[in-house]
């Protein structure tokens, strides 16, 4: 099982170390919210280091079924889209934004777009993404 220690230093009034606090974690725990992220629109989320690597993903499944530690893998190896490595780039640069990417749906008729979301964690510097396909076509929209 993997597991994440957080760990954070406890200081006096005046800025002196008197000692660190910790607890270890497992990352199925913290990336529960992610991998078990589902909705009917062709969205999925997914969590990077502050170096780009994977820490949660569809592509990966849940945590909770791997058998094998993680291994540092690069986001660029599972989102393969055309120009994502810009996205990368903001991804890990820019505290929080929104980014798209545009390409032929699979049959050519249409223009998909590929949205991004996403914003830092402060306490930990990972960041949380969010990804929604927009392939042209009508959506409902909610009312009160």
């Amino acid at each position: 099982e993997t597991v994440v220690s957080l760990t954070r230093s406890v200081h006096t009034d005046e800025g002196k170390i008197v000692g660190v606090i910790g607890i270890d974690v497992p990352l199925a725990n913290l990336l529960e919210d992610i991998t078990h992220f589902n909705s009917p629109a062709q969205s999925y989320a997914f969590a990077i280091d502050s170096r780009g690597n994977v820490l949660g993903h569809p592509k990966l499944g849940r945590p909770e079924t791997w058998t094998l530690p993680l291994i540092p893998t690069d986001i660029t190896l599972l989102e393969q889209v055309p120009g994502f490595s810009s996205v990368r780039d903001d991804l890990i640069n820019l505290s929080s934004g929104h980014r798209y990417l545009t390409e032929n749906s699979e049959d050519g008729s249409r223009k998909d777009e590929l949205h991004y979301w996403w914003c830092h964690s402060l306490s930990c510097g990972w960041v949380f993404v969010v990804a929604w396909l927009d392939s042209g076509l009508p959506h409902k929209r909610l009312s009160r």
